[in-house]
Order: C-alpha cells, then structure tokens, then sequence
C-alpha cells in the first residue's frame, strides 16, 4: 500500500513509496507510538522554528530513512520514525549549534531525553531483533533520518520568519506528500 522495499522503489520504480511509507504502520501500536513521539518533537519544532523548517526536516529525514533503507535492505519498511528520528537530530543537533536562545529551550525542555530515546530507539531496535519474536526494526531507516536531521540542523539556526525559498520548498514536500 505504500510502504518500501527495494525492489518495488529501485526495480519498479515506485518512488512514491519513499514518502508514503511515513503514512503507513505496522497496526495500532506502532502507529500511536509513533503519533505521540510526532505530536511530542513535531509540536516542539513547529512551535519554535515554524511550519516550513518543520516540513523541510521532517520530510527530508524521510526520504533520507527510506532511502538509505530500501537501498541497503530487502526488508519491507514502513512508518513515520525515520522523520521522527529525524526531528530528534535536529534537536540534538540545534542543542550544540543554534542560537543560545533555542539552545538552552531545547535543553530546559527535553534534557537529556532526545539522547536518551534516541539511543533507545536504536538500541531497543537491536535488541528487539535478536529476540524470537519476529519483531523487525528498521533501524537503517532510523539511522538515515538521524543522520539527516543533525544534517540539516546547522542550516535553521534561528527562528527568523522564512523567506521565500523556505516557503517554496516546505510547500514543495507538502505537495509531493
């Protein structure tokens, strides 16, 4: 219906798949898990840095998650935490290099816990694996929107009204969504 996988994105060529994939879940729990961590970083980031920087990193780290996991894994894929993880870079990331203002919101706001989910995440997704539960994590996907999201994170400073190449793009992804 939409989720990733690599012959479907790279041998038929549905690239669609790497932006509908963040639309599908593997049922409810996985998608109310990822709806609260959404509504948690997403409202944050939206909050403070606007609509468009928010759309830009989300839908970036994304792409980012389903491509480098339909690029390095047979695997099917599915679900939002690619751009979730994404967000959480981005926050990490703005910790150490926005402006002191939105450093210390971030720090004041999440702490140590953006680390500590993160690592979680990841960890959690190892962990889940090698157990017999017939449980997959993509963590290729969680990594690639990670990676992404300290990426882009340097670029949003500060929280200045977007200019027009801002808009055009957020609006860019939006439509392409």
């Amino acid at each position: 219906a939409g989720a990733t996988e690599h012959g479907a994105v790279f041998e038929a060529g549905e690239a669609f798949r790497l932006i509908a994939m963040s639309f599908c879940h593997f049922g409810v729990v996985h998608l109310i898990l990822n709806g609260w961590a959404l509504i948690q970083l997403g409202g944050f980031v939206e909050d403070h840095y606007g609509r468009e920087r928010f759309l830009i990193v989300y839908f970036l780290s994304v792409l980012a998650a389903s491509v480098v996991s339909s690029g390095t894994s047979g695997s099917t894929s599915a679900g939002a935490s690619g751009g979730i993880m994404g967000l959480l870079g981005f926050l990490v990331g703005g910790s150490s290099v926005h402006t002191p203002g939105l450093r210390y919101l971030i720090t004041a706001t999440f702490g140590r816990s953006l680390v500590f989910f993160g690592a979680l995440t990841v960890f959690g997704g190892v962990a889940l694996e090698l157990l017999p539960l017939g449980i997959a994590i993509d963590n290729r996907g969680h990594l690639g929107g990670l990676a992404a999201g300290l990426a882009v994170a340097p670029a949003f400073r500060a929280t200045s009204a977007p200019g027009p190449w801002l808009r055009l793009l957020s609006a860019a992804l939006a439509l392409v969504a």
